[in-house]
């Protein structure tokens, strides 16, 4: 029994306070270096957000254009709206506000959402459109789309050029 108490193996308090100060020195340097870094990926993921979100609408309203037929030419009212002929019936594009938020909607065909509205994260969409037939042969529009943050303020936009597929053939330089 002797033996056992006489051995004095084992950790002491300093230098478990010294591996505790260690500890907390490398810890302490890795988060000033990780912080930073998550912080930009956080950012950089919400403006793919942003983007991703943007592509979709455009694209929708894009391919709205694209199917309308030469002697149904798109009609420009006014920011945020947008009604078209396409084929014998009418499509109309609108944004719909969204309660609480102080810019842009929810993007509606006929009425009728076009994106479920989780998919906008508390982000809102908003677009003009105009015609461009006088610069261009032929009938042409300019489409910009915005997104905005939660806040309202306008994070991204952009300006496309479209025009109705079946007149491509006629349009040369556009």
């Amino acid at each position: 029994m002797k033996k056992i108490l006489k051995n004095k193996k084992g950790t002491t308090l300093v230098e478990l306070l010294v591996a505790m100060l260690l500890f907390v020195i490398v810890t302490t340097s890795a988060s000033t270096i990780m912080f930073p870094m998550l912080k930009l990926q956080i950012g950089a993921n919400e403006y793919a957000e942003y983007n991703t979100l943007l592509d979709t609408v455009a694209n929708y309203i894009i391919s709205e254009f694209s199917g309308a037929v030469p002697d149904g030419t798109p009609i420009a009212a006014g920011s945020n709206y947008l009604g078209f002929f396409k084929g014998t019936g009418t499509a109309e594009l609108t944004v719909v506000p969204v309660a609480g938020s102080n810019s842009g909607g929810i993007l509606h065909r006929n009425g009728r959402p076009v994106l479920h509205e989780d998919y906008y994260k508390m982000k809102t969409v908003g677009f003009f459109c105009r015609d461009v037939s006088s610069v261009y042969a032929g009938t042409a529009f300019e489409l910009t789309v915005f997104v905005y943050d939660r806040k309202g303020s306008e994070v991204i936009n952009r300006v496309y050029a479209v025009r109705p597929l079946a007149l491509n053939q006629y349009i040369e330089d556009f």
